[in-house]
């Protein structure tokens, strides 16, 4: 009873720091592990009859990151030991329980699998029917040893705030794993930013440029001369009588556009026609429903060659600044690639990733992180 009554009491001062730490932390992979540690009570001088002593013990620990290169953790440890208290003989071994609230600072970047950190906190111990605080601070490295599993290393000083207990050190050494997500997956791209119904658009010559700004709406042509062909030198020996061009496919988006140039309206056009290019969750694997918008896009950019395209990709603020970075760079590159494959040239291309750094709307709400989700197009 002894014991279970201060476990319940260690366990509520750990629930309480989680509760405390929890409100700062975004939606990242929580961790637990379990460490093997020695507490190293060194020799004092004012009682010579304290000898030093390393004393063996096992604990659980839970991890969870906040933003950028902070995280925070909680422990619970236990060992056996005899007399830890100053001023008291030695006698039979008894159960020192520790819990400790630690926020640390990690050095490298998220994604990197060798990652040192420092940190500081609070604890309560309990032993012997007697509390102790204590003030943790020290240095680690995590090592991930697989993607999902990673090697803990820790050394600590541990403060004694209350003057009958001894300050000591903590040496360990553990294992651990990310925990499962249990929230349910949020789609890649929410259909909010395009709730509003938008008519067909009508070209009938199907050279990709809307009848209502086609100035030649029968004839195939160009964006460079507003939809009309090139113009032809007066004297002609022989022309072909081929006029076929790629057909286009459907397009879900309406393009409503205004020729301000021909380079700035064909931008208009394929930046209308990359809201519908989507993505799976946290991936840059392209959703099978994206395939129609890029053949268009692909088909504008062959019959517009002189025009030069940088593809931009962005992220909301969910996950680490590291991993947004490296996804928004994936996710224009996938789209540059399949472009190639359509048939446009490589040299016209060129892929670029801002992560979460450029948003157009609040990240606080759904909705604006849905908008902030995207590829753009932009002249190079």
């Amino acid at each position: 009873m002894f014991i279970m009554r201060h476990l319940l009491q260690l366990s509520f001062f750990l629930l309480f720091s989680i509760s405390i730490l929890a409100q700062s932390s975004i939606h990242s992979p929580a961790t637990v592990g379990i460490d093997f540690f020695y507490n190293g009570y060194l020799k004092e001088k004012v009682q010579p009859s304290h000898p030093g002593m390393f004393i063996p013990g096992v604990a659980l620990n839970y991890t969870k990151g906040l933003r950028g290169k902070y995280a925070w953790s909680v422990m619970m440890a236990g060992s056996f030991c005899d007399s830890i208290i100053r001023d008291k003989g030695f006698g039979n071994k008894k159960l020192l329980l520790e819990g400790d609230a630690f926020f640390m600072r990690k050095f490298t970047a998220a994604n990197s699998r060798i990652q040192p950190f420092a940190g500081i906190g609070a604890g309560l111990g309990i032993y012997n029917a007697q509390y102790q605080l204590f003030i943790p601070a020290g240095l680690g490295m995590q090592v991930g040893v697989s993607k999902f599993i990673y090697a803990t290393f820790n050394a600590q000083y541990r403060l004694s705030v209350a003057s009958a207990f001894r300050s000591h050190l903590l040496f360990s050494i553990g294992i651990g794993g990310a925990i499962p997500s249990r929230s349910n997956p949020k789609p890649s791209r929410p259909v909010a930013n395009r709730s509003i119904a938008r008519p067909p658009i009508s070209d009938r010559d199907r050279d990709g440029i809307p009848d209502d700004l086609d100035r030649c709406p029968e004839e195939p042509g160009f964006a460079s001369n507003h939809g009309c062909p090139e113009p032809k030198p007066e004297l002609i020996i022989a022309q072909s009588t081929d006029t076929s061009i790629p057909e286009l496919p459907a397009l879900s988006s309406p393009v409503a556009l205004s020729p301000d140039s021909s380079a700035q309206y064909l931008i208009r056009q394929l930046n209308l026609l990359a809201l519908d290019i989507l993505f799976e969750t946290n991936s840059h694997i392209l959703q099978s429903s994206s395939f129609a918008v890029l053949d268009t896009v692909s088909a504008l950019l062959i019959r517009n060659n002189g025009i030069n395209i940088t593809i931009e990709g962005h992220t909301d603020n969910v996950g680490s600044e590291s991993r947004n970075l490296l996804l928004s760079e994936q996710r224009a590159q996938a789209v540059l690639n399949y472009l190639v494959v359509k048939g446009v040239s490589n040299t016209r291309l060129k892929a670029e990733g801002f992560g979460e750094t450029r948003p157009i709307a609040d990240n606080r709400s759904e909705k604006g992180r849905a908008l902030n989700r995207r590829v753009s197009f932009k002249i190079q």
